[in-house]
């Protein structure tokens, strides 16, 4: 009898709707896999009695794995003081899929590290739980952290198979749609007396803002390399967070800068400050992934920012090509190597010139029509869940 595979999302502690990303991607990537032939279960739970009979039915029929999601539990009642995660009561094998960069997470992998080692809540021992990484130079934190690699395995983020009904051009009513939080951009030297940088550490700071935003690399392998040049004995993964979080606040408000004036619908939590300077913007708040998704079925042209990643893309750029919008991004590695500019993908600048290309999509049928047509393409050929779940089937041992 085949076994199966236990997915748990975040939806009862962050009081997050059945539509939210979590489970959405959840959803998808079960169905990945279930189309290799191997069985997941989702804890769809919406209330917490609802969650604790789902919980008695896994215990009972013995998962393979659990996974979760950036170690964002569903079930906030277990704790004793910290974190204590579903995983930490199964005897299986533990996936923990990080969907950001892992030095973001550093506290929760420590507390699991060294609870999966002892196993204290658990009938019998389990093995070494295993990552998946959006990122290949995340591994050297994990690495730095005392996991082998032979425990991490490759897991970009991707999208579902494209819509059975692609809205055309005419009945797409939104030009521009961006998804995402838009914070507060502090000036320099309120960023840095925030932060405590002063002096050889500010620059070694700025140094690594600058080279991250040049995508030189990895932001914990920059914040390394920039701490070690001035022989500084501070914490590298605490400076990489601090500038990682600089940076995406940067990038973001150079990108949306670029196209000051223009009417474009936003996702998501935005400053005020923001929403004075730019008051064309239709704003429509935090909306569940699914709610972003019919915008997206809306809209012409989505906007992506990198967020600092060089290999990769964010989720919510596969899904809106799912839709047939047209992806105007950032340039990073992966979109310069895996799309075409104005072929299936609009790759950005920050110039003048991304406005005029930008009219240009979004005023002709043809144009925008060809691009779509061509990410469509794109996508079903390397950028669907069903392209990365089998590097997450061949390092938890299961066959499909």
């Amino acid at each position: 009898m085949p076994g199966f595979g236990l997915f748990i999302p975040a939806i009862i502690a962050y009081g997050q709707r059945a539509g939210n990303y979590w489970r959405v991607m959840m959803g998808d990537i079960c169905a990945a896999i279930g189309r290799r032939g191997y069985p997941c279960q989702e804890m769809s739970a919406e209330t917490s009695e609802e969650f604790a009979a789902l919980s008695m039915d896994a215990f009972a029929r013995s998962p393979d794995f659990v996974a979760l999601f950036n170690f964002h539990d569903a079930y906030p009642a277990f704790k004793d003081g910290g974190y204590i995660f579903m995983q930490e009561f199964f005897s299986c094998l533990a996936i923990n899929i990080m969907i950001d960069h892992p030095l973001h997470l550093r506290d929760k992998i420590i507390h699991f590290e060294d609870a999966n080692s002892h196993d204290r809540h658990r009938q019998a021992p389990a093995p070494p739980g295993i990552y998946g990484i959006m990122e290949p130079e995340h591994a050297v934190f994990l690495n730095d952290l005392g996991i082998a690699d032979s425990r991490i395995f490759p897991f970009p983020q991707a999208g579902p198979p494209p819509s059975a009904t692609i809205a055309p051009f005419e009945q797409r009513d939104i030009d521009i749609l961006f998804h995402g939080t838009i914070g507060e951009l502090l000036p320099d030297d309120v960023f840095f007396g925030r932060i405590g940088s002063f002096g050889s550490l500010r620059q070694a700071t700025k140094a690594a803002i600058d080279a991250v935003l040049n995508l030189e690399g990895d932001v914990y392998l920059i914040a390394r390399r920039e701490l070690a040049a001035r022989d500084l004995p501070f914490d590298a993964g605490l400076m990489a967070e601090q500038v990682d979080r600089r940076v995406r606040t940067l990038r973001r408000h150079h990108l949306l800068s670029t196209f000051s004036g223009r009417q474009i619908h936003f996702c998501g939590t935005v400053c005020d400050s923001f929403k004075r300077a730019n008051p064309n913007g239709i704003y429509h708040g935090e909306l569940s992934f699914t709610e972003v998704a019919a915008l997206s079925r809306r809209a012409k042209v989505v906007l992506n920012d990198s967020i600092n990643l060089r290999h990769a893309l964010l989720m919510r750029a596969h899904y809106a090509m799912a839709e047939g919008c047209v992806l105007a991004s950032e340039r990073n590695p992966t979109i310069e190597t895996q799309f075409t500019d104005m072929k299936d993908v609009l790759i950005l600048d920050g110039t003048a010139e991304d406005n005029e290309r930008l009219s240009a999509v979004v005023g002709d049928r043809r144009l925008w029509s060809d691009i779509s047509g061509r990410g469509i393409e794109s996508h079903v050929r390397s950028h669907q869940w069903d392209h990365r779940v089998g590097a997450l089937m061949a390092a938890a041992g299961i066959a499909g």
